[in-house]
């Protein structure tokens, strides 16, 4: 956990005190709400940060690839085990990034183009109908895939299984 640097408190404190004059002593609230908030942001971020590494066991992953789930899940990243073994749904993700790396299995990937009957299935989660236009990606075994946030995509077509990691970077 990150400290809260007491000693740039003291130091901006007492540099203010000495000018001794109305302008500085008007200015030193702000001072000390900006201390604060810089200590409570970099708090944040570390609280953000896994602390120590992740180990997931093979059982564990084995377990998630037989039908497909969460794997871990922190404030700014999520890894998933995903199982498909036919078409999906269109997705558009307003704050996650994902990147899939392909595993067993092939499909065809559209990305990009125009979402048809946008609807919210979730705060930051949408789904489509279709996608007109867009890019039409063949994805295989060993395959790595980046989908930006925003951008459209659709498992059209999947091998039975199709099985890959999924990792969601959150903006």
């Amino acid at each position: 956990m990150q400290d809260l640097n007491i000693g740039a408190w003291i130091k901006a404190v007492d540099f203010i005190l000495k000018l001794g004059n109305n302008h500085a002593m008007k200015t030193l609230p702000k001072v000390i709400l900006a201390l604060a908030a810089a200590s409570l942001i970099g708090l944040a971020y570390a609280a953000a940060q896994p602390e120590a590494v992740i180990h997931i066991g093979h059982e564990k992953v084995d377990a998630a690839f037989a039908t497909g789930g969460l794997l871990i899940q922190t404030n700014n990243f999520k890894v998933m085990a995903g199982h498909r073994s036919g078409p999906g749904t269109v997705e558009i993700h307003e704050k996650d990034t994902d990147i899939f790396y392909i595993v067993d299995g092939t499909a065809t990937f559209i990305t990009g183009g125009k979402a048809n009957e946008i609807t919210q299935k979730s705060p930051g989660e949408f789904g489509a109908r279709d996608i007109a236009g867009g890019d039409t990606n063949h994805l295989a075994k060993g395959d790595v895939i980046i989908i930006p946030n925003g951008v459209p995509h659709w498992f059209t077509e999947t091998s039975a299984p199709f099985l890959y990691f999924v990792v969601k970077v959150s903006k």
